[in-house]
């Protein structure tokens, strides 16, 4: 085993962790605290949840990013970059860079708009927290396109 082989190896568990955390918070973690009756204690103790989530979410983004650059400069990935597969893997930047903004406003702006919305302002259907749900399900399929490109570049 190589040392790529490793980085690889570690970019791989950032994508399992961001992906993983994120399908966990959104399909486990928000309908199940969504039954619950509204106490205070419960509202510190979804914020806490809530936490822990995000700070695996970053952890797994961080990792991306240090071994995606890692990759992109010891590679050979930017001496590749006039072909198809330059043109596929910039796409995949993009995404990326959109991915981790939106997984921002997510995590730090919408913040307070919890499981329960709680603290969350009344959305347009009168469901409060249904925009920072969608952005979660939007994040979730964005990083699933961008897994799919990260297949289609590893078979050219």
């Amino acid at each position: 085993m190589t040392y790529s082989d490793v980085i690889m190896a570690i970019h791989l568990v950032g994508a399992i962790a961001f992906i993983g955390g994120t399908i966990s918070y959104l399909a486990v973690y928000r309908p199940a605290a969504s039954l619950l009756p509204q106490r205070p204690e419960q509202a510190l103790y979804a914020a806490k949840i809530e936490q822990r989530f995000i700070a695996v979410r970053w952890l797994g983004i961080v990792t991306l990013l240090v071994t995606g650059f890692y990759n992109l400069l010891y590679e050979g990935a930017s001496a590749r970059l006039a072909s198809t597969y330059g043109g596929v893997l910039m796409l995949k930047l993009f995404l990326v860079l959109v991915l981790v903004a939106l997984t921002g406003i997510h995590d730090f702006i919408l913040r307070g708009t919890g499981a329960n919305g709680r603290g969350a302002p009344r959305s347009a259907g009168g469901n409060p927290g249904a925009g920072k749900r969608w952005l979660g399900m939007g994040i979730l399929a964005l990083s699933l396109v961008i897994v799919l490109i990260a297949v289609v570049l590893s078979r050219m």
